[in-house]
């Protein structure tokens, strides 16, 4: 088995890779033997760091140092045998750059979308619980299935970005959507009234796209409790806040406990937009007699 991208890079260049045998060291040790003989003749005595000057002394080490010592084994100068017979065969470089792939395997989980380099991509129905393999090119996502090519995305270098294709939902979404909302509004309801209003929320927005966040609710309900998660909910309710990000870290510091402002000073609006609102009522700064 290769490696997806080095034999991708392979077919690129038209080069054909040799494996060696597992456990036979042995079969590439002529070929490792390279790395140190540069090191230990070359790089030992070389001081300077500027590049270009880097590789016009080592070009000329290879053609006139190195490259005219008689070699032990087949007891010619192998510049003059790379020169003679070796040169003429070798390959003109492509005109086209490689750019080196991600490769990744991947779920296509019930939400219709794989994770690829923490982005969301979606694939048709009939690949929903099966495995594919993703190849994150330059400016494009492919995805394999049993070596086919089955979709294209546009990749997304932000994490978090969903790339949805419409209609890699079933053509009848809108009675799958209506059953998921009311399958999960049960579900939400047994760890509390606000679960439930919170899922109904984030599901509202895109039932197939936000399954994923839907579930790792239930999850952290399971790791942390039911009073835990429906107080948290409350929580980010009153914020207007559903990232999940934001509901792990009121979990884990406990932040469920605290108070919030209204159940302090009575209700007030949070989310007005217009500055004039505040947790405090308004006499609260006034010092004194205004002028």
């Amino acid at each position: 088995m290769l490696n997806r991208a080095y034999a991708e890079c392979g077919k690129h260049y038209g080069l054909i890779i040799d494996p060696a045998k597992a456990y036979m060291a042995a079969h590439k040790g002529k070929v490792e033997r390279r790395v140190p003989v540069v090191r230990e003749q070359f790089l030992s005595s070389y001081e300077s760091k500027d590049i270009a000057d880097a590789n016009r002394q080592v070009k000329e080490w290879c053609a006139s140092g190195y490259g005219m010592q008689i070699h032990g084994t087949i007891k010619r100068r192998p510049y003059e045998v790379f020169k003679e017979e070796e040169q003429m065969h070798l390959l003109n470089i492509p005109d086209e750059k490689f750019y080196i792939p991600l490769w990744k395997e991947a779920k296509v989980h019930r939400d219709h979308h794989i994770v690829f380099d923490n982005s969301y991509y979606s694939m048709p129905t009939r690949f929903v619980g099966k495995k594919v393999w993703c190849r994150g090119g330059f400016d494009t996502v492919q995805i394999f299935y049993d070596e086919e090519l089955v979709k294209t995305h546009q990749r997304s270098y932000r994490a978090g970005t969903f790339k949805t294709d419409e209609g890699d939902y079933p053509p009848e979404k809108s009675k799958y959507l209506l059953r998921t909302l009311s399958f999960y509004q049960r579900e939400a309801a047994i760890h509390g009234e606000h679960v439930c209003q919170l899922v109904t929320k984030i599901m509202e927005e895109h039932a197939y796209r936000n399954l994923r966040k839907v579930q790792g609710i239930f999850r952290l309900a399971g790791k942390y409790g039911t009073e835990a998660i429906d107080l948290t909910c409350k929580r980010c309710l009153f914020y207007d806040d559903y990232r999940m990000t934001t509901i792990k870290r009121i979990l884990d510091k406990q932040m469920y406990n605290l108070p919030l402002p209204e159940e302090i000073a009575g209700p007030v609006n949070v989310n007005a937009g217009d500055g004039t609102s505040f947790v405090r009522p308004a006499e609260y700064f006034m010092h004194g007699e205004i002028q």
